[in-house]
């Protein structure tokens, strides 16, 4: 059995567009001159906009969550919580010895550098034992309710998070650890496992099975705050004698790493609202999947194409640049959360994919594409030049196996089938989403549908982006849709050989 593996349109059209880098410098009526071998013109495409759900927030080995539940006016209801599994520790012994073999207590320590809402209000806080079985899942759930039974409650508390809170850090860097208390036996239970039997320590899976296979947090009652936990901890607090005979306390600390991950289960209330039909507006209600849905219709890419009648390698001989993309704010001025602080535009079949192979908008530059910078000063999303990204979707080939002059398929590497672009006995390529037929010219035949997502950014040197997740906070913005705002200017250009 052949093992494919689709490379897709990036990988086969690289050295198509790679060699036509330096003529796209021509472009531009206003330097061309009669012996300049590229024909351009001006163009424009209406693109049509909605909103649309989907909430599975994809956060694979991560270790931020949220927890919490507040209302917004605008914003509705919000409720957080997650699952999470605690880090094994291969050999791993208490560091002192307890008086008595007894441990004094046990608390789950929750590191938040970031909330929204007010800590002085009390929520009911609680924590569950998972039950056995339960595998991490990296994208989102609406509701951890089915994993939590009254018979594995580890501990319960009503009270403010300030209350229960610790303020680290300097006054510009605050950050806060949350102290939630659970019954001292899960304590004892991890020190008499460390003495009696050790090596179920020495595996995750043992560690899971014989010792803690997971714990559920989650707001009950109340609702006032939403804390963005960037570190969950298990703490085993003891007494010890020291070496003098008197009495010091300490603690073994668990971690939950992004070796063992995080479910997330965050529901929302006005979803309907947001997502039903309107002339005015498109909206982002994150971290629950709200956003805006653009569809470039294949009538209007039909237009791009409708002067070639020759049978042109799209891509190569042709191609589209300067197609600017910009989306002013409009929201509501009663609002108290903030707009993200970037979004980023990419073809919605692609979404999946962006974000569990952990790209950036560097890696996929020609169809991923990051906003500009939301800030006071610039309340507007702005995408530089998406002209590559409908020229890849009206270029992107079929493919088939590359062989050899022996009639064998090509494997990479990595043991994967090199695919080639398919072409027809003419030795015309054959696409995917356009077809061919002479005399008449280029056909489009499917629709391009993008979304706009909130992401998050962490920054490299210099400027570089490091890495891009899907963004974990509530985060609200309403976006113009007038047509006005839906019409992009773009430049068509054919290269002549």
């Amino acid at each position: 059995m052949i093992k494919y593996r689709f490379l897709g349109a990036l990988a086969i059209l690289a050295g198509l567009f790679a060699c036509q880098e330096d003529e796209l410098s021509l472009i531009g009526e206003s330097v061309q001159s009669k012996q300049d071998k590229v024909e351009s013109s001006l163009r424009y495409v209406q693109f049509e906009a909605k909103t649309v759900r989907d909430n599975n927030l994809y956060r694979k080995h991560s270790t931020t969550s949220l927890l919490g539940e507040v209302y917004d006016p605008v914003y509705g209801d919000f409720k957080a919580e997650y699952l999470a599994k605690i880090r094994w520790a291969s050999g791993f012994k208490f560091y002192k010895q307890p008086i008595d073999a007894k441990i004094d207590s046990a608390k789950l320590v929750l590191t938040f550098p970031k909330y929204i809402g007010n800590l002085d209000l009390p929520m009911n806080y609680a924590v569950y034992e998972l039950e056995q079985g339960v595998q991490i899942d990296a994208h989102s759930k609406e509701d951890l309710a089915e994993l939590c039974k009254e018979e594995n409650l580890l501990g319960s508390i009503y009270a403010s998070p300030k209350s229960l809170s610790k303020e680290l850090g300097e006054k510009d860097e605050k950050i806060f650890q949350l102290y939630l208390p659970l019954k001292k036996e899960l304590g004892q239970r991890f020190y008499d496992k460390s003495v009696q039997t050790p090596e179920v320590f020495n595996t995750q899976e043992s560690f899971e099975k014989n010792v803690l296979a997971g714990l559920v947090v989650r707001s009950t009652t109340g609702r006032g705050s939403v804390i963005r936990v960037i570190n969950t901890s298990l703490a085993i607090y003891y007494t010890y004698l020291d070496d003098k005979n008197e009495k010091k306390s300490t603690a073994e600390v668990f971690i939950s790493s992004r070796l063992t991950g995080h479910t997330n289960g965050l529901k929302s209330s006005h979803i309907e609202e947001l997502t039903a039909e309107n002339d005015k507006y498109i909206y982002v209600k994150q971290p629950v999947g709200v956003m805006p849905e653009l569809t470039l219709k294949k009538e209007q890419m039909q237009r791009l194409l409708d002067d070639i009648k020759e049978p042109l390698t799209l891509g190569k001989n042709w191609r589209l640049a300067d197609a600017q993309m910009s989306f002013a704010i409009d929201n509501p001025k009663d609002l108290t959360l903030n707009p993200p602080t970037y979004m980023m535009l990419m073809p919605k079949d692609s979404v999946e994919t962006f974000f569990s192979e952990e790209q950036t908008e560097q890696t996929r530059s020609l169809t991923s594409y990051l906003s500009t910078r939301y800030s006071v000063d610039n309340k507007a999303y702005n995408f530089n030049n998406i002209a590559d990204l409908i020229t890849l979707f009206l270029a992107e080939p079929q493919t088939e196996p590359l062989k050899d002059a022996q009639g064998n398929i090509v494997k990479n590497h990595l043991g994967q089938t090199v695919l080639k672009a398919k072409r027809d006995a003419n030795g015309n390529v054959l696409y995917k989403n356009v077809t061919y037929t002479e005399g008449q010219g280029f056909t489009v035949n499917k629709d391009l549908v993008l979304n706009i997502l909130p992401v998050e950014r962490k920054m490299a040197g210099q400027g570089a982006t490091a890495s891009i997740y899907e963004s974990l906070f509530p985060n609200f913005v309403r976006l113009d849709k007038s047509p006005e705002k839906l019409k992009v200017a773009i430049v068509a250009a054919k290269f002549k050989e």
